[in-house]
């Protein structure tokens, strides 16, 4: 990808933990650690009458809470929590979520499809593990990673805090009143089956969660549930979704800091993904699998974690190509998933 800066950051340096600050009038930007290479999360709390809205919660963490703890301390006032928004049902959105309505009131939003998946994740990952492994391993994963990711466990319920049975839905084109400001949700698909974005045209702002972010790409991934799955094409379309806002919006992300230059990342995006299509189309010449892939798309040595996204990220592209008839894929006697270009 261009290594051209196409965004404009209106702070130079993120928050402390627990330091709210005002990004625009009644909201407040919050930074929550993660225990990863990617080490925060951005949540939003925003003003709501008498009360506050939350946009995503951080993880399931001591130091998590203790850190809202404080955010009540000095932000709440005693008002209460009215909503909870969870964009899309990852740990570091969704983790908190429970705890967080069960301390401060309030209802679940999110988008059905969000919702139905935070269940599944919590409840069934330990029971669909071989599932999972296998479908990593017609993919050329080696026995030791297969191994050293069923010593993982559910890594889904140790982040999340069990994920309240009640909640209100989010649809394409609702619109949400939050302290005076109407925001409609547009959904953004790839990252996640059914992610929320909320942008309120009137203010120039956009809620963006994990579907525009300003500096890295979103991870794309095909899993074991769906092993045909073409997100990444579900994620160039979702990019065309943003077109009505504003040249000067301001995007409220969840990694890195809220930035302008929404359209001009966009373009950026759909270009970094057009560049690496192009580098698995030539690399698969002669037959490659997903593994086969990773230091063709990704120039950085990679953890245990890292390559969990990684793989699934590498798949992704091979399935685009694949979709669209340029890649053809053939099964070896050793029963793993090569793709060669189809010309």
């Amino acid at each position: 990808m261009s290594s051209r800066v196409v965004v404009r950051y209106p702070w130079e340096a993120p928050p402390d933990p627990a330091t709210p600050t005002e990004v625009a009038p009644g909201i407040w930007w919050l930074r929550l650690p993660l225990p990863f290479v990617l080490d925060h999360v951005n949540v939003f709390v925003l003003e709501d009458g008498d009360g506050w809205t939350l946009i995503d919660c951080g993880l399931n963490k001591d130091s998590v809470r203790g850190i809202w703890e404080r955010v009540a301390d000095t932000l709440f006032g005693g008002r209460p929590v009215r909503r909870v928004i969870v964009t899309h049902f990852h740990p570091d959105h969704m983790g908190l979520c429970r705890w967080l309505i069960d301390r401060f009131g309030g209802e679940l939003w999110m988008s059905e499809t969000e919702w139905i998946w935070s269940q599944f994740a919590y409840e069934s990952h330990e029971r669909n593990m071989e599932a999972m492994l296998a479908f990593w391993r017609t993919h050329g994963m080696a026995t030791e990673t297969i191994d050293a990711m069923r010593g993982r466990g559910n890594f889904y319920a140790q982040n999340v805090a069990r994920p309240p049975i009640v909640y209100r839905r989010i649809a394409e084109g609702d619109a949400i009143e939050i302290g005076g400001r109407v925001w409609h949700a547009i959904v953004g698909r790839g990252h996640a089956p059914e992610h929320i974005c909320l942008a309120c045209s009137d203010d120039g702002l956009l809620l963006g969660g994990d579907q525009v972010l300003p500096r890295i790409t979103t991870n794309i991934s095909v899993h074991y549930q769906e092993p045909l799955a073409d997100p990444l094409r579900l994620f160039m379309e979702s990019t065309h979704k943003f077109g009505h806002l504003a040249p000067d919006t301001l995007t409220l992300c969840a990694h890195d800091r809220p930035f302008f230059g929404l359209h001009q990342r966009l373009v950026q995006l759909r270009e970094h993904h057009e560049e690496r299509l192009e580098a698995a189309w030539e690399a698969c010449a002669t037959p490659k699998h997903a593994i086969d892939m990773l230091p063709v798309l990704f120039r950085r040595k990679l953890d245990l974690h890292q390559q969990s996204f990684a793989i699934g990220e590498a798949l992704a592209h091979l399935h685009y190509l694949f979709h669209q008839g340029r890649l053809e894929r053939v099964t070896g006697d050793d029963g793993v998933h090569r793709f060669i270009r189809a010309d």
